[in-house]
């Protein structure tokens, strides 16, 4: 999509083919890694109308090479979601 103000896609392509290696992490990279979980569980409070669940890699059953990790899966209401879950960057400056 070419929509990432981080990484071109020729550097994508090539971390995802291991050609490079990935950029190390920064202070709002491992805040917000540490920050998930509870995150999510504070929107299971919020909505308890959904099951919040983590869930691991997904694949595209027509294309096996498209991959994504969702940071949790939303069961409820008859329907099925993704969570995808941010936190602020400047959160503790």
């Amino acid at each position: 999509m070419n929509v990432s103000p981080y990484e071109s896609v020729f550097s994508l392509w090539n971390r995802k083919r291991g050609l490079i290696a990935s950029a190390p992490s920064n202070d709002a990279m491992r805040r917000g890694h540490r920050l998930e979980s509870v995150i999510a569980e504070w929107f299971a409070e919020q909505h308890p109308e959904y099951r919040v669940r983590r869930t691991g890699m997904r694949a595209n059953r027509q294309r096996p090479w498209q991959l994504a990790t969702p940071d949790r899966m939303l069961t409820g209401l008859g329907e099925r979601s993704l969570l995808k879950i941010k936190t602020a960057a400047d959160l503790f400056e």
